[in-house]
């Protein structure tokens, strides 16, 4: 009788999870979880239920036949190498999968044991794809999952689906449960907002790219053949993944530590400015942050900035330049500061009321980031043989944000690049008219993104570029590029490279001669 209660039991378990799926409008994630579960039940009452790596490779099989497409879903790889990992992890520990053997015998710790079990091999188990994807790795899984999982999955959710049940006919019995799973909900954030307080309970790491995931999951899976008797191959295996990683990392840190050329990207960040420059000396300067007015919109510096740099395999920067405290270059760099290590910030002398400033001077005051203004007067940051040189900044425009931009142009043996951030057509003039400044550069980031009010002739016969690169929004309400500007550049035989069509731009150069690769390939 007990069976036959609990494969009933098991049946009765598809229902709400049916009902689930329908109120939830059935989206891939929940479809994925109901065909997971539905096959696991099925081996459960085909009495199966010691073969879960033959049933999730059937699950999985069958989710692909529906979209194939799913296998390049971050849930979906998420999700199954968490259940691996969960069933190789209690078969390594001689556990069954119902995970009754060699546990202790009172109740309460057995679960608790079990639990958090089952937290960390499905931690192990997504720690490389948590690491490609998002660049972080987490210590306190365990304590957040052993209350949040229980909280959430078996008492928010039943008295979710009993708020339901009794809308139609106790409607204020449906308003009580619903009150007390936002009491639930809210608790469960605070108790995140708690642990995720505190320094050591996450760290931000270096993407890991494809051949590291792979090379993580072959060394776990020698590992586990090792343990399982396996032992000549698990140490091949483990062999391989050692030496391959090793090379791997060698080449990289190589790379990184020597680059055989400089590197300047431009970033696509929209309707703003944001570059990361890469010296020949493996320095890393980031330069503006991009950003939208409203720091409550699309956080350019968490999504996009921090990624590429991870991307990078950059943690440090040497230097950020903000070229002036106006939100389309300032407000990606909040989250730049908060998460990476600056060692320098070079910014003009303007200072703003906004919250984003005076935020950004805080956090540099907190992690005692030295700030340098060089706009008193020509200055130069040198790397070797790698030269930053700043532009004297002096006239009548000195209270203008836009004309008091920092100005510097990058130079590397006969390399070299005007930044000139968003300077108006008066301040390009008095730049020109400065007989001892050589403006002269191979190419140009178009002041102003393009705009009318700047790209003024006197200035443009003074840098006389090869090529410019205009960073702009798609679509952006100001119709940057201006029309008469392109027309200006195209008329001079200029090469223009746009980041709202091309997407971003890279720039590679040995010190003599340089490439121009977009995100598009052309």
């Amino acid at each position: 009788m007990g069976g036959i209660a609990k494969k009933t039991a098991g049946i009765l378990t598809l229902i709400p999870l049916f009902f689930y799926g329908i109120f939830s409008g059935f989206s891939p994630s929940t479809q994925r979880a109901f065909i997971m579960t539905t096959f696991f039940m099925i081996s459960f009452l085909g009495e199966k239920e010691k073969s879960p790596l033959n049933t999730l490779a059937l699950a999985a099989v069958v989710i692909l036949i529906i979209d194939s497409t799913a296998l390049f879903s971050i849930s979906f790889q998420l999700s199954f190498a968490a259940l691996l990992f969960i069933i190789i992890g209690f078969s390594l520990l001689g556990f069954s999968f119902s995970g009754v053997h060699r546990v202790p015998k009172k109740k309460l710790l057995r679960m608790i044991i079990t639990a958090a079990l089952v937290t960390f091999f499905a931690g192990l188990g997504t720690f490389p794809l948590i690491a490609h994807y998002f660049n972080l790795i987490s210590y306190v899984q365990i304590l957040s999952n052993l209350l949040l999982v229980p909280l959430m999955g078996f008492v928010c959710l039943p008295l979710g689906f009993l708020a339901l049940v009794f809308l139609p006919l106790y409607p204020v019995m449906a308003e009580i449960l619903v009150t007390l799973c936002q009491a639930i909900i809210f608790f469960c954030i605070t108790y995140i907002q708690f642990l995720t307080s505190f320094k050591l309970s996450w760290s931000r790491i270096i993407a890991f790219d494809p051949l590291v995931v792979i090379l993580v999951y072959l060394f776990l899976a020698a590992l586990c053949l090792y343990i399982f008797r396996q032992k000549k191959l698990g140490l091949v295996l483990m062999g391989i993944a050692v030496l391959a990683g090793s090379f791997s990392f060698t080449i990289g840190l190589k790379t990184k530590l020597f680059p055989k050329k400089m590197t300047i990207t431009i970033l696509d960040v929209g309707q703003g400015n944001s570059a990361l420059i890469q010296t020949f000396e493996g320095k890393n300067i980031l330069v503006d942050g991009g950003g939208f007015s409203d720091r409550s919109s699309f956080d350019i510096g968490r999504y996009v900035v921090g990624p590429f740099l991870w991307s990078q395999k950059i943690l440090s920067l040497d230097a950020v330049i903000l070229t002036h405290p106006e939100s389309d270059h300032m407000n990606g760099l909040l989250y730049i500061i908060e998460n990476f290590k600056v060692k320098l910030l070079v910014k003009n002398t303007d200072a703003r009321s906004t919250r984003t400033y005076e935020d950004l001077m805080r956090l540099c005051n907190e992690k005692k980031i030295r700030i340098w203004h060089p706009s008193h007067g020509d200055a130069t940051l040198g790397f070797h043989r790698t030269f930053l040189c700043f532009f004297n900044n002096t006239g009548p425009y000195r209270q203008n944000l836009n004309n008091n931009s920092l100005v510097f142009q990058i130079r590397f043996n006969k390399f070299s690049m005007l930044f000139p951030g968003d300077i108006l057509k008066d301040r390009e003039i008095a730049l020109a008219g400065q007989q001892d400044l050589n403006l002269k550069s191979g190419l140009l980031l178009s002041p102003h993104h393009g705009s009318l009010t700047s790209s003024n002739k006197i200035f443009l016969d003074k840098v006389n570029p090869e090529s410019v690169i205009v960073s702009c929004g798609f679509g952006n309400q100001y119709g940057f590029p201006h029309p008469d500007v392109l027309e200006r550049y195209q008329n001079r035989g200029y090469k223009v490279v746009r980041t709202d069509i091309n997407g971003a731009v890279t720039i590679s150069s040995d010190g003599i001669v340089y490439n121009i690769l977009t995100h598009k390939g052309e």
